[in-house]
Formats: C-alpha cells, structure tokens, sequence
C-alpha cells in the first residue's frame, strides 16, 4: 500500500452514491423521525467485502444512530470482478437545530492510471423541527346553554314521571282486573 491510503482500495473503477430516506418535507425534519442515509459503493476489480465502510459512525451527541449490516453483491462480467457494497445508516436527532450529515470521502489507487483518486460525497444539511403539540381550550358555557340544558332536563323529568304515573295507573288497573 501507498502512504495516505488507508485502507488499501485498488481498483480500475470505483463509483459511490448515497440516497437519503425518510424526507417528508425536503430538508425539514420532525424531532425523532430517522434520517436513513444509503450508501452504494461499486468497484470494478475488487470484491464487495473488499470495498471499506465510508459510513463513520462514531458516537455523536446529535443523534441516535443505527447501522444496519452491510449487503454485499459480486457479479463477474467480461472477466472483471464488479462489486457492490451498500451501507445503511439512521440518525435519529436528539434536538432541534441544524442537523449535519457529514462529507464522505474515499481515497483509491486506480490500478488502470497508477494514479491515487479521491471521490467525494457531499454532506446534507437538515432543519430539525419539534411537532407542535396541539393544546385543548375550554370555552366557557354560556348561561344560555346552561339555562336551555336545565330546562330539557325539567321536560325529560315531567315525560318520565308522566309516563310512570301511567305505567302505575295500568299495572293497579290490570291488578283489580284480576
């Protein structure tokens, strides 16, 4: 291996790409939600487990974080190994605020040119945003409700006690009948 390349990747060609889930309003996220972060490494000459973890996922006071186990895909075409890595990562926030994923950056011996490469992905930057909490207001009542409540129940009492009456007339009639 060369100095400053560590890990040692040498390969004809290596690409790298990163997706980024879970966006429910471009770059404003909820308090808690994940941010998953994808990260796709392909590498003529090499196999996928030879390909590094770009994915730094060191203890960050920011955010939970969560790295699933790597896949790997290799495939031979034209008498070249291609391989492929794909990294997954979540971040849960732990505040509001500006939330940074960071730059990734893969440095490479390219076996075709002799030449080291450096391949970089950017970093992606997110507004994180407590979900308002939505508050209950009591109106106060109203006399008028109040007043037009207590006389339905004065109207339901008398009908109750109307058809109470009756029912006692009936059953004392239907008695005497016997």
């Amino acid at each position: 291996p060369l100095n400053g390349i560590s890990p040692w990747v040498p390969a004809a060609h290596i690409q790298i790409s990163q997706a980024i889930g879970n966006l429910n309003n471009q770059h404003n996220i909820e308090l808690g939600e994940p941010i998953t972060r994808t990260i796709t490494t392909v590498a003529t000459g090499l196999t996928a487990e030879q390909l590094p973890n770009l994915i730094n996922n060191k203890k960050n006071l920011a955010a939970k974080i969560y790295q699933d186990p790597p896949k790997f895909k290799n495939k031979i075409t034209n008498q070249q190994i291609i391989g492929t890595r794909i990294d997954t990562i979540s971040y849960i926030p732990k505040q509001d605020g500006n939330f940074l994923l960071p730059e990734l950056n893969l440095k490479w011996f390219n076996t075709t040119t002799n030449k080291i490469k450096t391949i970089k992905l950017g970093s992606k930057q997110f507004i994180i945003k407590t979900i308002a909490k939505i508050s209950k207001t009591i109106t106060p009542i109203s006399n008028n409700y109040l007043k037009s409540k207590a006389l339905h129940t004065d109207f339901k009492n008398y009908i109750l006690s109307k058809n109470i009456l009756f029912i006692i007339i009936s059953l004392s009639g239907w008695i005497f009948a016997l």
